[in-house]
């Protein structure tokens, strides 16, 4: 019989009992041995190349990610898993368990059942490795060897054309494939919980200046009440964190004139790319499932309507910073 090569990488976004955003995401990336080879072997040579990843990402590397992406996208299959947190955690509770004992509990499950909807599909029989970015939490849960006996039983039982060779916790940084697989997640959960609102908290002094021409004077009272000018720094702190409505009195006149992070900012504009290519039609078709409290069902989630969102927001902020542009100019 002959047998190729498959490879599994498995992630995760926003540990269950250390994060404060709505869902935890964990990702599951399929890809034959020979698509895997000529990635890495058409990727670009550059010894200074930074590692991918998506919460670090910045502008001047939008190439390198633009056509990694392109390449996974084309040739790999992707699974999501969205884990609703005050869902989980109120179930811990119920069960008198730990946040901790609780994400335990879903590494035995989650990963398994990810893989496992991507190798269910496989035609041809294919040896399978499985490589998860390294974490000590993986060898204190023994989640090797548990993934490797759960699907390998699934194999046998339900008679499928994969087995599981070897479970490998490798370092991100030394797999162009694992740093695509982050990336993609944190694609994902940037679109989903609509993390390109993103708020600035410190304001440039033409910044400053630009929004407080531009606003009621009511909006310009709170604007200029809740920040201080730092001096060493040149720039407009924002003092009123700790004060919430006040905190949210700002936040809402800075969105409503657009001024978001950096950082929220240089990501919305790596995933318009990344649609403005043809690829929209592969992320449509990555499979994401939201685990939920109630029942054994899983419901299947359509990234379509989140991105839809975002592309009528990114339209709306390109706009605006044209016409920004053009008023400072004009000053």
């Amino acid at each position: 019989m002959k047998t190729v090569g498959y490879y599994i990488f498995f992630d995760e976004s926003g540990k269950i009992d250390r994060q404060t955003g709505k869902y935890s995401y964990y990702g599951s990336l399929g890809i034959k041995k020979n698509q895997y080879e000529y990635i890495n072997e058409a990727l670009p040579k550059d010894e200074n190349r930074r590692e991918l990843h998506f919460q670090k990402f910045n502008l001047t590397d939008v190439d390198i990610y633009l056509h990694v992406l392109s390449e996974v996208l084309d040739k790999a299959q992707f699974n999501v898993y969205l884990v609703d947190r005050d869902k989980a955690l109120n179930i811990a509770d119920r069960l008198l368990l730990s946040s901790t004992k609780l994400r335990e509990l879903l590494y035995i499950k989650i990963p398994e059942r990810l893989i496992y909807g991507i190798l269910r599909h496989l035609e041809d029989f294919y040896y399978v490795d499985i490589y998860i970015d390294k974490c000590d939490e993986y060898d204190e849960y023994n989640i090797k060897s548990k993934l490797e006996y759960q699907l390998n039983a699934q194999a046998v039982y339900r008679d499928k054309k994969y087995f599981i060779k070897n479970v490998t916790q490798i370092d991100s940084k030394n797999d162009i494939i694992l740093q695509a697989t982050d990336v993609i997640l944190g694609i994902i959960s940037f679109l989903i919980e609509e993390k390109y609102y993103s708020i600035k908290d410190n304001l440039t002094e033409k910044d400053f200046k630009y929004i407080t021409d531009n606003i009621t004077d009511d909006e310009r009272e709170v604007i200029i009440s809740s920040y201080e000018y730092n001096e060493k720094r040149k720039e407009y702190v924002l003092k009123v964190k700790s004060n919430k409505k006040r905190f949210e009195e700002v936040n809402r006149i800075l969105e409503k004139n657009n001024y978001y992070t950096q950082s929220s900012i240089q990501k919305s504009e790596l995933i318009y790319r990344l649609l403005d290519s043809d690829k929209i039609d592969r992320l449509n078709k990555i499979c994401m499932y939201l685990w939920e409290q109630y029942g054994e069902s899983i419901e299947s989630r359509n990234i379509s309507e989140y991105i839809s969102k975002f592309i009528i927001f990114k339209t709306k902020f390109d706009n605006y910073s044209k016409i920004k542009i053009l008023n400072i100019k004009y000053l």
